[in-house]
């Protein structure tokens, strides 16, 4: 009886899981899970606050995708092949993530450390 109630609570807590990262929108889910929960945090007490991101767009980024992003009003700070490091507010970090030349967010470790941008 232990055992299938161990074996029912993982299962569970897998449909659990599953659940929750299958609600979240596509936008969302290219957001990576420190990102999000500092989003998170922000929207609560300063969504004037400005982020550093590290962006994925899965192809080498161009000068007209910088200029895509860059109207949206967020700061490209550096570009290395299909990466970019960017700046800006809750808001616009995530209109970023809606975009879909962007396949993925992740937080600066200089912003991930509490450091200031």
């Amino acid at each position: 009886m232990l055992i299938f109630s161990a074996c029912s609570a993982i299962a569970t807590l897998c449909c659990l899981a599953f659940a929750l990262s299958a609600s979240r929108s596509p936008h969302e889910q290219k957001i990576e899970k420190a990102l999000r929960k500092k989003l998170d945090k922000l929207q609560l007490s300063d969504t004037a606050c400005e982020l550093r991101v590290i962006g994925d767009c899965g192809m080498p980024v161009t000068e007209t995708m910088v200029r895509m992003i860059a109207r949206r009003g967020i700061k490209i700070i550096a570009v290395f092949g299909a990466m970019f490091v960017a700046k800006g507010t809750v808001e616009q970090i995530r209109m970023l993530s809606r975009m879909s030349l962007v396949t993925q967010l992740r937080l600066s470790i200089r912003d991930g450390l509490g450091g200031k941008s």
